[in-house]
């Protein structure tokens, strides 16, 4: 009896001492975690976590994760990787850091989660899962445009607000802008001197407290427009995300008719046409948008014959070509101005006439070519009329010693007595003329003709 108590006894020790030596090697065996089970991040901020063991490897451990969750790596984050390793002797790892995209859209938080893989030899620690919760930045956006004539007194207002429910912390933020376009500050409107406007705590709109105030003038000129356009946050991290519309566009609108008209220059080019030109009105701009209306009658009508026919305003917008007129004689040419606001009155009247000699007065002189071996050169001068033969020229005078040569470029009629043919040139200074050969002793020998 006493022998079977003896072995009962050992049965026990034996099982109490295996069961102390597995608690004792389950105590020894290293443990992995991650330093956190939860971790909350703006856009735009790169939160990090680490790796910690236990007991620090005798060797460099390389140690892995997974990652998942609501958020898009490559949309809402950059890739951070899937393993680090922890240095031998060490019991933690480098900071890994999770950069956060701004992405300037107005959506519920996002997560990010990473799943740690425990390698072989150690055991779970108190967290081998941690979730990263992205929230949204404040996203900032311009109010609508508008557009007003100059010279408003209650001027224009301009605000940003903000479009998620993302408000500012307790030290607010300022938002920044810039200030473009086509009008002058200080002569269209009210210089703006402020850059940013600045977001309290909670505050979901923003004013520039100045607005926009058009100048009055009295200048005839285009819309301009003052632009604001909201830039995005250069501080590190950013405060906030621009989103859409961040343009805000005020069109100042011309409010002036112009006053009065030129009187316009005329000129005639071709046969039965007048040119007429004219500078814009002493308040314009010079790009104002203007229209003109040009009218013509003979110079001894009287003021109800005027007449908008045959007339073509050139692409410059002034000047204008009036065709099928008569040559020589007199024509009275008038102008206005008009633009959306109102129209000047007619001009006073400019006279010309459509002739060819006035159009060939404009040259001074025409080089004539040479035919034949007696006039080396020679010139007509056809303001005075007068044909002058260079010095030593033979053939000069007498009916025995004719030479020919080509004018060209105007209409041209001797004139003396023994000259019984006229030979006009049916052209004139400005036009594509042809050639037509004289007799030189036709013009030399009486020294004189008629330009026409």
């Amino acid at each position: 009896m006493a022998k079977h108590n003896i072995g009962l006894g050992a049965g026990l020790l034996v099982a109490f001492l295996a069961f102390g030596l597995a608690a004792e090697a389950e105590a020894q065996t290293p443990t992995i975690s991650l330093n956190a089970a939860t971790l909350s991040a703006l856009e735009g901020r790169s939160p990090t976590f680490e790796i910690e063991v236990s007991a620090a490897p005798a060797n460099n451990l390389t140690v892995n994760w997974g990652v998942m969750g609501t958020a898009t790596a490559g949309t809402d984050y950059t890739s951070f990787g899937t393993s680090t390793t922890i240095a031998a002797g060490a019991t933690t790892s480098s900071p890994i850091a999770i950069p956060l995209t701004v992405d300037a859209i107005g959506d519920p938080n996002e997560t990010i989660i990473i799943t740690l893989t425990v390698p072989t030899g150690y055991a779970e620690g108190a967290n081998t899962m941690l979730t990263v919760t992205i929230g949204d930045l404040p996203i900032v956006i311009s109010s609508s445009g508008e557009s007003q004539r100059e010279g408003r007194t209650a001027g224009t207002s301009y605000s940003i607000s903000i479009l998620n429910d993302a408000l500012p912390s307790a030290d607010g933020f300022r938002v920044f802008f810039t200030v473009t376009g086509t009008a002058t500050p200080g002569v269209d409107y009210e210089t703006i001197s402020a850059s940013s406007i600045f977001f309290a705590e909670n505050d979901a709109v923003g004013l520039l407290l100045s607005g926009i105030q058009p100048i009055n003038d009295d200048l005839v000129e285009p819309d301009e427009t003052v632009i604001i356009t909201i830039l995005p946050d250069t501080e590190d991290p950013p405060n906030y995300a621009v989103g859409s519309p961040n343009v805000y566009t005020v069109t100042i609108r011309n409010d002036d008719a112009p006053t009065e008209a030129a009187i316009p220059t005329l000129s005639s080019s071709r046969s039965g046409t007048l040119t007429a030109s004219w500078d814009p009105p002493a308040n314009a701009a010079s790009n104002a948008m203007l229209n003109y209306m040009v009218q013509w009658k003979l110079a001894t009508a009287e003021d109800d014959a005027y007449s908008s026919d045959n007339v073509t305003i050139n692409e410059d917008g002034r000047s204008a070509i009036i065709t099928g007129l008569e040559e020589r004689q007199e024509y009275n040419v008038r102008v206005r101005a008009s633009n959306s606001r109102g129209a000047t009155p007619w001009s006073e009247a400019a006279a010309g006439s459509p002739n060819s000699a006035e159009r060939n007065a404009r040259t001074t002189s025409r080089t004539l070519s040479q035919s034949g071996n007696a006039i080396a050169a020679g010139a007509i001068d056809v303001l005075s009329g007068q044909l002058t033969a260079p010095a030593g020229a033979t053939g000069a005078t007498g009916a025995g010693g004719q030479s020919n040569f080509t004018i060209a470029g105007a209409n041209i009629t001797p004139i003396g007595a023994g000259i019984a043919q006229e030979k006009p040139v049916l052209t004139h200074a400005e036009e594509t003329a042809p050639s037509r050969t004289f007799q030189a002793d036709d013009f030399l020998r009486l020294g004189s003709f008629r330009l026409s």
